[in-house]
């Protein structure tokens, strides 16, 4: 082989390889550069969830609305919330959540039998296992909950009942395992399609016990968010009369 041809076989595998390397080069760049961007729109989405509480002020609304629709008067202390309105809050627990979990037996006028052991365990639920109903016919003049002592049973009318109020979820406040919700009241007799941006007829200050994974109960309801369920100025069950919800007699 001549000697010119030597040289250029030399030059064009050194230029191949650098084509090689150029594009390996390149390539290796992409890659990195993907990484980059991926890492800086994780960072971005992580920072993003760590101020959107949006999912969990909407999983607490639907957990506090069964209350909210009572409107009871602040307690600072489950042991002195008026007996009805934690009847008429599990009532209300079982009633919005039917279809989801469970149904219940209709006779011919659309009347529901809801069995006492199903509200033991609803305010159990929204109040802490240390709660204990003492199980009666309750309600007001617009609707009322029949309790037959013989089959431990209620009977509940058909749904025509308008609540006052619904719930908005506006701040959540941590202190261990404390949560201390700033709850609006939006009146049902607002035409609205959506409580956001609405403005509420009311604030009440909701607090809350973490007792395991996504799980809590409501151990007060206060006026004042500097108020605690610890507070020394209890409020008794005489001053705790539910605005709208009273006794039936049978």
């Amino acid at each position: 082989m001549k000697k010119t041809e030597k040289i250029k076989a030399v030059k064009n595998s050194i230029e191949s390889k650098n084509r090689k390397t150029l594009a390996l080069g390149i390539t290796v760049l992409s890659f990195a550069l993907i990484g980059v961007i991926t890492v800086i729109s994780l960072a971005v989405s992580f920072t993003v969830s760590l101020f959107d509480d949006s999912d969990q002020k909407a999983r607490f609304e639907k957990f506090v609305s069964p209350v909210v629709m009572v409107d009871p008067v602040a307690f600072s202390d489950i042991k002195s919330a008026d007996e009805h309105v934690l009847l008429m809050s599990s009532m209300w627990n079982l009633i919005i959540n039917i279809g989801e979990e469970t149904s219940y037996p209709e006779d011919e006028y659309g009347m529901m039998t809801i069995p006492s052991s199903d509200l033991d365990v609803s305010v159990a639920n929204l109040f802490g296992s240390d709660v204990t109903l003492t199980h009666q016919t309750f309600g007001n003049s617009n609707m009322s909950f029949e309790y037959n002592s013989e089959t431990m049973s209620y009977i509940v009318p058909p749904m025509g009942y308008s609540v006052p109020y619904q719930a908005r979820v506006d701040k959540i406040e941590k202190s261990g395992k404390k949560r201390i919700l700033t709850v609006a009241y939006i009146s049902t007799n607002k035409s609205i399609t959506s409580t956001e941006d609405v403005e509420p007829d009311k604030y009440m200050y909701y607090e809350l016990l973490k007792t395991g994974r996504d799980k809590y109960i409501i151990t007060a309801v206060l006026d004042s968010p500097d108020q605690s369920s610890n507070s020394s100025s209890k409020v008794t069950s005489s001053d705790t009369v539910s605005s709208g919800i009273a006794k039936t007699e049978e």
